[in-house]
């Protein structure tokens, strides 16, 4: 009997000290449905969802709801121009928000940052914020312009950064950033007229002296846009223009004249001639410089230029080089 009751006892604390391993073991794992057993399917016994399938609390970024492409970035007289287009992935219309003060910027490849004035579609380049609607699976046009682009001309690439805003939505990310966008550049540097804008053709048609050492430079401007141009003015705008020949003597004075026919004027800012150009037509236009060195080979000119209902890229046409006949 005392064998038997010590056998008791003893099997009694073996069972007292197992229990709690026992109900250990069996106890169930929230992170595996409430079933016991190893996570070999590839869960993770400490991270549950949110590891494997993302927190339905994540923010989205500007990529899920739109698609930007460069489609231009052209230098333009002193100005670069940048084209692109945004595309609504989504299936319902979205409205994008483009903010010129919140980190817009273009880095040249020689470390130069500029901050661009921004437009969206048909508007105006402005410095302010810009909203536009998107339909559904649809695209619109954007544009960003740089004025006083990399005067040296020695820049060949580009880095663009665009916060881009999604109104109502809270992004986690809303900076597009590309690199190295390669610059077209076209533009006439040596004995020719350089354009303006990417719509308007000048060429030169004749460089020569005149009577009492007169120099007259003639040309024609082409409309290659789709609409008439309005009150197009070349005027005297004194220390605005840049006029020089190639020993080095600057002119800070010169008369202008639309066609063959009208009087040259001086008076620097006035309006009185000027005309229309219609979409694919041209004009002629002439300027003449007085008293101009009898030695002189060539001439360059920077001169200003504007037309009443439309945005030049640039509001300076550059004459290049010019030889004199």
């Amino acid at each position: 009997m005392i064998m038997n009751k010590y056998s008791i006892v003893r099997w009694f604390i073996i069972a007292m000290c197992a229990l709690p391993l026992m109900s250990a073991g069996c106890e169930s794992d929230p992170n595996d449905g409430g079933y016991g057993g190893s996570s070999s399917s590839g869960g993770s016994s400490s991270g549950g969802g949110s590891i494997n399938g993302g927190s339905s609390n994540t923010k989205p970024s500007y990529a899920d709801y739109v698609d930007i492409d460069i489609a231009r970035c052209e230098r333009v007289g002193s100005v670069l121009q940048i084209d692109f287009t945004v595309k609504n992935k989504k299936s319902n219309e979205i409205t994008m928000e483009l903010n010129n003060f919140d980190g817009i910027r273009v880095t040249d490849d020689n470390g130069t940052s500029y901050i661009p004035v921004l437009a969206l579609g048909s508007e105006e380049y402005s410095i302010i914020s810009r909203k536009a609607p998107i339909p559904g699976n649809s695209s619109i046009k954007a544009h960003a312009k740089v004025k006083s682009y990399d005067p040296n001309n020695e820049a060949k690439k580009i880095t663009f950064q665009l916060p881009v805003d999604i109104v109502g939505v809270d992004l986690s990310n809303n900076q597009f950033k590309k690199n190295n966008i390669t610059v077209v550049d076209n533009r006439i540097m040596a004995h020719g007229i350089q354009t303006n804008d990417l719509y308007l053709q000048w060429t030169l048609n004749r460089c020569y002296r005149g009577a009492n050492g007169t120099l007259y430079v003639n040309f024609t401007v082409k409309n290659n846009t789709s609409s008439t141009l309005n009150n197009f003015w070349v005027f005297d705008g004194g220390d605005y223009d840049n006029i020089y020949d190639n020993l080095g003597n600057k002119y800070n004075r010169f008369g202008f004249r639309w066609g063959t026919e009208n009087d040259y004027l001086f008076n620097g800012f006035s309006f009185q001639n000027k005309t229309n150009i219609n979409a694919g037509g041209s004009a002629m236009g002439s300027f003449c410089i007085e008293n101009f060195a009898a030695g002189a080979s060539e001439i360059s000119a920077i001169i200003c230029v504007g037309v009443s209902d439309y945005i030049m890229n640039d509001d300076k046409v550059r004459f290049i080089t010019i030889p004199i006949e």
